[in-house]
């Protein structure tokens, strides 16, 4: 698994503090996933009713060639003004997290490798949580706030670019995503535990309050 800058970068800005509400929050409250602490078992269960989710709703709502040609160079566009940000001396800092966060994560988790959608244990997850959280600290330490900021205004107009062009969904495809997800949503709340459902509802409580107050 190769990270790009852009890879890092779109991965990385949902990761970092200050640039969002839920970013926030999520400094305040546990860590929704790793709180819930899924056995091997139901971390393969999830796997597999996301997997059936992106399906259903890649079958609602299909996205043609075109509009995936066009999303591409709205995202190469993105990584070459995201690069045009930095020095050469922070591109080649980049250059080299990006080298140390791979090695990282063969050494966790080699079959992703050979296989992006290879099934994980709970341990491996957490080991991978701990590294992005590891990267995102040394991210933050080569980038200014000035670029941060910038960097956070460049990707909403990067998702705004996105949606634009993306088929608006009828009213009966609403109607089918909504059906869709909340079949996901009842699905995974029948893989918790009564404590880990507890858990999950305190996390998301937790979340929109953090959220409410900035």
């Amino acid at each position: 698994m190769s990270y790009t800058v852009l890879a890092l970068l779109l991965g990385l800005l949902s990761w970092m503090g200050g640039t969002s509400a839920i970013a926030a929050a999520e400094e305040a409250c546990l860590d929704e996933w790793e709180s819930l602490e899924l056995n091997d078992t139901q971390w393969v269960q999830l796997e597999q009713l996301e997997a059936q989710l992106d399906e259903q709703i890649d079958t609602i709502l299909p996205i043609s060639m075109e509009t995936e040609r066009q999303i591409e160079q709205l995202e190469e566009g993105f990584e070459e003004t995201v690069e045009s940000l930095f020095s050469d001396g922070q591109l080649q800092q980049l250059e080299q997290l990006d080298e140390w966060i791979d090695n990282q994560e063969y050494a966790i988790a080699p079959e992703l490798w050979d296989d992006e959608e290879a099934r994980l244990t709970a341990e491996q997850y957490r080991q991978l949580e701990t590294l992005w959280a590891e990267y995102e600290r040394r991210f933050q330490a080569i980038v200014t706030a000035e670029q941060a900021q910038r960097m956070a205004l460049l990707e909403e107009q990067l998702d705004e670019a996105i949606e634009a062009i993306l088929p608006e969904p009828t009213t009966n495809q609403e109607r089918q995503i909504e059906a869709v997800e909340a079949d996901f949503e009842q699905q995974f709340y029948a893989l918790l535990s009564p404590a880990q459902r507890q858990q999950w509802e305190v996390n998301e409580a937790c979340y929109e309050a953090e959220a409410a107050t900035l």
